[in-house]
């Protein structure tokens, strides 16, 4: 085997892929498991309850208002450069501020559940046997133990075990969608099933708090002080990367679980299934190709903290590479065959409109190719030029959706995220020109050092 093989597969960017890849092959498992599973067998009016009800972890992740990602990114750099004394501050911060933002979520959520507005679930009653606010009420916990786990693999992440970390997590996500499919075939409802997602991850939290206890004590060691070393200071620094970052899963969120509800509301919520069905198909183009972008985001913050401008031209050459090989061939074989695939994939109880599942496929395309674009923008923290502008658009695509669904249906929501992102990705393309992370002298060096890896890999072959 050549040097530079042995090299490849031991790099950081290898590890990061294999780990990604572990957590892209369970969730699209996962995904092609439970959908024909949970509409089988609870039908397609109670499944669509739940992907509604579901939609409430998802909102619960960008709680933290964006700082773990800001603190991670700002973590990796830090460390690089040998600035552990950083790394330690940032990462206490970070911390605290998710244990106080857990508290307060539980606390708002009951409020409203059982104080407020006991009335809001109205619609989920019957799915859920009269229990709807306690449903909401465990997953509201299963987001709130989610949010506390992701500060920690942020930890580990820092500490040079992001792809062990990925591997950990994905096993977490393994364990729950097994104990919850087997749940639903055994009979369960929703406040079961439920009960699977939480007591899965609230039993995984305190492993990984042990975990990174060992692999990094200087992160969660008792100060000197004696007094927790929380920073206002430190808080306010990643305000705005923080903040940047928040707008991109609040617009995520907005965008897939948003679409989701004007289609319950507008189409009826039988819709929901067919609309998800083709939506989770898609998205698995998107998956494979940010497995490879959101590899190479520590790698990239590393070499921006090092000055390797060479080798993040080349990651960035890779990352696009990926998407041309990955999406065009798979925007062709859904558009011809995606129709009879999601049939024949839920047993023929989802049977899509060819124009859903074609309109669903472009989407596919511009986002997973905007994606790998922003990945590399996101890990350095120069995320702020396009972070706002998303937002923006998913609340012009969820009006669009809303006016589009009512006369032409589930296509009139696909036919909205068509235009996010292609607004999207002609905003990304802008912005890492703008960022002056490259020279065409570092994009030419890079070329050639893929080449010369490339003719070693196939050599060694």
């Amino acid at each position: 085997m050549s040097h530079g093989l042995r090299q490849l597969r031991h790099s950081r960017l290898a590890r990061n892929i294999g780990a990604l890849g572990y957590g892209q092959l369970a969730q699209v498992a996962g995904q092609l498991l439970a959908v024909p599973v949970f509409a089988t067998v609870w039908g397609l009016e109670t499944y669509g309850v739940w992907l509604l009800l579901f939609t409430i972890p998802s909102y619960l992740a960008i709680s933290d208002l964006g700082l773990t990602s800001a603190a991670t990114n700002d973590m990796i750099m830090t460390r690089a450069a040998g600035n552990h004394a950083q790394c330690v501050m940032t990462y206490r911060t970070m911390r605290g501020a998710l244990l106080l933002a857990g508290g307060i979520v539980l606390i708002v959520a009951a409020l409203l559940l059982f104080l407020l507005a006991p009335g809001m679930l109205a619609f989920a009653q019957a799915a859920t046997g009269g229990h709807a606010a306690g449903v909401a009420m465990l997953l509201v916990g299963y987001g709130a133990c989610s949010l506390q786990m992701n500060g920690i693999i942020a930890g580990l992440r820092a500490s040079d075990r992001w792809a062990q970390a990925g591997l950990a997590y994905t096993s977490v996500f393994v364990a729950e969608t097994i104990l919850a499919i087997a749940a639903v075939l055994l009979g369960a409802g929703l406040v079961q099933v439920a009960l699977c997602y939480l007591g899965t991850r609230a039993a995984a939290l305190p492993l990984f708090a042990l975990w990174l206890r060992s692999a990094a004590p200087e992160l969660v060691a008792k100060p000197a002080s004696g007094r927790a070393e929380f920073s206002v200071a430190e808080l306010r620094r990643l305000g705005r990367p923080a903040l940047a970052a928040l707008a991109l899963p609040t617009g995520f969120a907005l965008s897939l679980q948003g679409s989701v509800a004007i289609v319950g509301a507008l189409a009826g919520v039988a819709a929901v299934p067919v609309f998800t069905a083709v939506r989770t198909l898609t998205r698995l183009g998107v998956q494979m190709t940010n497995m490879v972008s959101s590899a190479a985001m520590p790698v990239f913050s590393i070499a921006s903290a090092t000055g390797a401008r060479t080798r993040q031209a080349a990651l960035l050459i890779l990352s696009l590479g990926t998407c041309g090989v990955v999406l065009i061939p798979a925007f062709f074989v859904l558009s011809l065959f995606g129709r009879s695939i999601v049939s024949v994939w839920t047993g023929g109880v989802v049977k899509p409109e060819h124009a859903l599942v074609v309109t669903m496929a472009a989407v596919m395309a511009c986002n997973g190719t905007w994606m790998a674009l922003s990945n590399m923008l996101l890990s350095v923290n120069r995320h702020a030029g396009y972070a706002v502008f998303y937002l923006a658009m998913c609340l012009v695509s969820l009006a669009l959706a809303w006016l589009m669904t009512g006369p032409l249906g589930v296509v009139g929501a696909a036919l909205a995220l068509v235009v996010l992102d292609g607004a999207m990705l002609l905003r990304l393309i802008i912005e890492v020109r703008r960022a002056s992370l490259f020279s065409k002298a570092d994009f030419r060096a890079a070329w050639r050092d893929l080449r010369v890896r490339a003719r070693e890999l196939v050599g060694a072959g």
